[in-house]
């Protein structure tokens, strides 16, 4: 088996702004192949959330050594929404003040 490529340089960056969250088309757009991320989902170094969409870190979220874990979990959230529903999607109410980084948002959402 040959050696696995790691990620390139600048998806793991873009992956960092959005919570550990990318998406195939941009490890595409960096040059990161298909089999690359096949391969990393198969030796449990990524995890596949959905279709299209990947956490770059294998740890689950609950077990994850973070000062802001409360604060994490909420703009991972808003950051999967935004990248599962592709491009033309937009962050509103708690998900928007999650990603903007705004203090005192109800720590659960209101469901009806």
């Amino acid at each position: 088996m040959r050696p696995l490529t790691p990620p390139p340089p600048t998806l793991l960056a873009l992956a960092a702004r959005q919570e550990g969250l990318v998406t195939t088309r941009q490890c595409e757009t960096a040059q990161m192949s298909i089999d690359g991320l096949a391969r990393m989902v198969r030796q449990g170094r990524w995890v596949r959330l959905c279709t299209a969409v990947y956490d770059t870190d294998p740890v689950p979220v609950d077990h994850r050594e973070r000062r802001d874990l409360f604060d994490h979990r909420r703009r991972r959230a808003a950051w999967f929404g935004l990248l599962a529903y592709g491009p033309t999607a937009i962050a509103v109410g708690q998900s928007a003040l999650a990603l903007h980084g705004s203090r005192g948002c109800p720590s659960t959402s209101l469901q009806r």
